[in-house]
Parts: C-alpha cells; structure tokens; sequence
C-alpha cells in the first residue's frame, strides 16, 4: 500500500489547491518553464477544474488537468454493465463457461477491469459472429443482395431485440477502441471516441461524466493552441 499524499482529505478545495500549486513549484524547480499535467478522477477533477477558474495562477492557460484514463475506462464498463442489467447477459456468460455466476455478475458493476472488458470482448466477438451468419444464410435465399451494414440497419428497425444487441455490441466495440486509443497513443482517435462516448453518459445517467467529460474534451482540443509542448507529447 502507499502512504498517503497528504494528512487531510483530498475532497476539499483547499487540498486540491494546495497539491496544485505545489505540483507546479516543484515543476517549475526542476524544470523552468515546463507547464505541469494533472490527472483525476471525477470528484477531484471537478474542484480542480473549478479551482483554475476561480484562481489566476492555477488556471488553464498554465496548467493541464486531465480525467484519468482508467477511470474513464471504468465509467464505460460501468455504464454498459447498466444497459445490460436484466438483459440475461451475465446468465448466458455463465452458460457458454466465460465465468462462474458469481463473477459474471460482478461484471454488470465493473468490480475487475481487467476481467470484465474480457467478458465484453468475448460478447462483441460472439454478436458480430451470430449476426454474420444468419446475414450469410439470408444471402443465399434472397433475390436483392443487401451488404452487411444495410442489413444490420434492416433487422434493426424490424426486430427490437436485434436494435438492443446491436447497441450493446456498438457501446463494446467503443470501449474497445478507446482501449486502444491509448495503447497506440492515438491522440485522434482518442478525442473521436470520448466524442461518441458522451451521449451515453447522458443517456445512461452517468451525472459526473456526463458533465465533465465534455470539459476534458474541450481542454484535450485546445491543447495544439494552448500548450503545444504538451501536445507534442501525445
């Protein structure tokens, strides 16, 4: 385990501020003129985000506040593990010897990152493959050949259960490539997924992502104007 930061809770502006502005100098210390980058998780990320509005010295044009990539990545296996309470989802992963059923529920509330993003690859693998197929076996029997995207978007204004299993593979394959947005250090690809990926938290009643996350956005664009040696570094 590690020692604790700081004697006093860090939920408070006063801490907040503090650790910023001893963050930046020691920075500056080290390092003249290199501009300090912090990352949060929500609770603090919307103090210190508050705090650079409110105090000159800690605000944006001099220092970086980010949300942080694992918890962001959390949020999203949270939220689909909402959209798919009830679905029978955990009770076809036990059925098909992904996990035991303990485990499987736990994967509706995300208590194992690790574990549960498998589960969802495993899901979105087995829809893509499922949804293949009966595409594969309507082709040979249809006179006026549809490519497979069309025919998705066909099935899913006929059959609700079909738009409901092409949401969720839809929120899957996000998460995945949000996963790999950061493994290959994809700037772009980055923004243009936390882009899509908003909406939902919205949809889905994540309140403190559906609030700040737009900020981290914002802050992520005007990075190449703002702090461009920052930038350069993603």
């Amino acid at each position: 385990a590690l020692m604790p930061l700081f004697h006093d809770n860090a939920h408070s502006v006063a801490m907040i501020k503090h650790a910023m502005t001893i963050s930046k100098d020691v920075i500056q210390h080290l390092n003249p003129g290199q501009v300090p980058v912090i990352t949060m998780d929500p609770p603090l990320y919307a103090l210190a985000k508050q705090i650079q509005w409110t105090w000159s010295h800690l605000g944006e044009e001099s220092f970086v506040v980010m949300l942080g990539d694992l918890h962001i990545e959390m949020a999203v296996l949270s939220m689909l593990g909402k959209w798919l309470e009830g679905s029978g989802w955990s009770g076809a992963l036990v059925e098909a010897g992904v996990a035991t059923s303990g485990r499987a529920e736990a994967f509706l509330f995300a208590t194992h990152v690790k574990r549960t993003r498998y589960a969802h690859q495993v899901t979105a693998a087995s829809l893509q493959d499922i949804a293949y197929q009966n595409y594969c076996m309507e082709l040979e029997v249809s006179k006026v050949p549809l490519s497979f995207k069309v025919w998705c978007s066909v099935k899913a204004q006929q059959h609700p259960q079909f738009y409901y299993w092409s949401i969720v593979m839809e929120l899957e394959l996000l998460m995945n490539i949000y996963v790999r947005s950061l493994r290959e250090g994809n700037f772009n690809l980055y923004i243009d997924t936390l882009n899509q990926l908003v909406p939902w938290f919205f949809a889905l009643d994540h309140v403190h992502y559906a609030r700040w996350l737009p900020v981290h956005i914002r802050d992520m664009v005007a990075l190449k104007t703002m702090h461009p040696s920052v930038f350069d570094e993603f």
